[in-house]
């Protein structure tokens, strides 16, 4: 397959495209889009798949780490002393991780998570009248009321992981599909 062309593009969705004009924004995709690229798609499909559900994989567990930060970020400012050096500590540690380990796995960033979450409910219940939360769709920090979490749901950057992570389960359920149409029964 040509390498110049985006094997995320020829698979139905590129990460660049879908947080173009947004927060999340990369840049345009360094590889080729366009009509040359879709005519390679039947061609070079199922060989660029394994490195399109990577990418997927990737961009989700990089939302992960993102929520796990934002968590610390919008709530360390209000915490006691004791809780917000905790908080610092596991951000530290999770951010060790990251740069020590690049096979760090989402179960432990979701441990993370809710490690930061426990820390953030002890100083939280203190706090109420200032409580935000972090989206764990998008990593964006949304306030708790009604009105801004629906309006939330809606923006560009979190409607684009939700593509994401339907764009993989479709994958998936197809690679799933196909195996057991090709599997004789037992």
């Amino acid at each position: 397959m040509d390498q110049d062309v985006c094997q995320d593009y020829i698979n139905g969705l590129c990460v660049y495209d879908v947080f173009e004009s947004t927060t999340h924004d990369m840049g345009r995709c360094p590889k080729h889009h366009g009509e040359g690229a879709r005519k390679i798609l039947e061609e070079y499909r199922d060989e660029s798949l394994p490195g399109h559900i990577e990418n997927l994989q990737k961009a989700l567990t990089n939302r992960d780490h993102l929520v796990a930060k934002n968590v610390s970020i919008a709530h360390a400012s209000k915490f006691d002393p004791a809780i917000k050096d905790k908080m610092d500590k596991a951000q530290i540690a999770l951010e060790r991780e990251f740069l020590n380990n690049d096979k760090i796995t989402p179960d432990r960033i979701l441990k993370h998570i809710k490690s930061m979450e426990q820390l953030y409910k002890q100083a939280s219940a203190h706090q109420q009248d200032q409580f935000v939360e972090v989206c764990n769709q998008c990593a964006c920090i949304v306030p708790s009321d009604e009105e801004a979490r629906q309006a939330h749901a809606g923006t560009k950057v979190h409607v684009a992981y939700l593509m994401i992570e339907q764009h993989l389960a479709n994958i998936q359920k197809s690679a799933t599909d196909q195996q057991q149409h090709s599997c004789p029964p037992v």
